[in-house]
């Protein structure tokens, strides 16, 4: 699965998983979810598939919280949403995210 894949650090795993295929970012607005790359085209939750939420917590600091979706879209793209969760969770990133497809049994072999 890949959250085997989970480093030390949020940007160690980020440059793992760009490795892997997951290389655009990805952010939410209001129009839905985009690739930065590309902000005018806007993917819906029907179009998103999520394959693996990989956490990470502060031991010591709250702030240190935040999760990596790796995602799937339906035109092939993939690529990494990166949010804080916990009290410092986007809600309208949270919203969008619980619309979407969760994939959990893909294995890194597989993408």
């Amino acid at each position: 699965m890949l959250e085997n894949l989970k480093q030390s650090t949020l940007a160690a795993t980020t440059n793992l998983l760009q490795a892997k295929g997951y290389k655009h970012d990805l952010q939410i607005d209001e129009q839905g979810l985009y690739v930065m790359e590309d902000r005018e085209t806007h993917y819906q939750p029907d179009e998103v598939h999520i394959i693996s939420v990989i956490r990470f917590e502060g031991t010591s600091n709250p702030d240190d919280m935040a999760a990596i979706y790796v995602i799937e879209l339906g035109d092939g793209k993939k690529g990494q949403l990166i949010d804080a969760y916990g009290v410092y969770a986007d809600a309208k990133t949270g919203e969008f995210l619980k619309q979407c497809k969760f994939d959990y049994s893909a294995s890194t072999e597989e993408r």
